[in-house]
């Protein structure tokens, strides 16, 4: 599996469980890194468990999220997508509108890093935490 592949089915996995046949994406040592996360958010997730967890656990916050098509971009060693995602907050009502970068790393045929790239100050909104 390319790095392109690989990237799609751990954007499929947002918003649900997956199974551990799909968790064989990641490399046993994977890290996720969140560069711009705001304060008490998670910046950082070590192993597969974490970040399938991370990614049910969006399903369980957020309404409806839906990302649209990738814009693929292939690196020496993995590669870089940029997408879109939308939303509806469930503790606020709120829209989330977000525009995402994520950087992916592929070591073995397998996903071994992930940075992401958004707007915070997007997160804080339509979470209520700021206007």
């Amino acid at each position: 599996m390319d790095a392109a592949e690989l990237l799609l089915r751990h954007l499929s996995l947002v918003g649900r469980a997956a199974t551990a046949e799909e968790l064989e994406i990641y490399a046993a040592d994977v890290v996720a890194e969140f560069p711009y996360a705001p304060e008490d958010h998670t910046r950082r997730l070590e192993g597969p468990a974490a970040i399938a967890q991370f990614l049910e656990n969006i399903g369980k916050f957020a309404e409806g999220f839906r990302l649209g098509d990738p814009a693929i971009h292939p690196t020496a060693d993995g590669c870089i997508a940029e997408y879109h995602g939308d939303a509806v907050f469930k503790s606020t009502g709120r829209p989330y509108s977000q525009d995402y970068i994520s950087v992916i790393r592929v070591e073995s045929g397998r996903i071994a890093g992930i940075r992401e790239y958004y707007d915070p100050l997007r997160v804080l909104r339509a979470m209520g935490e700021i206007d």
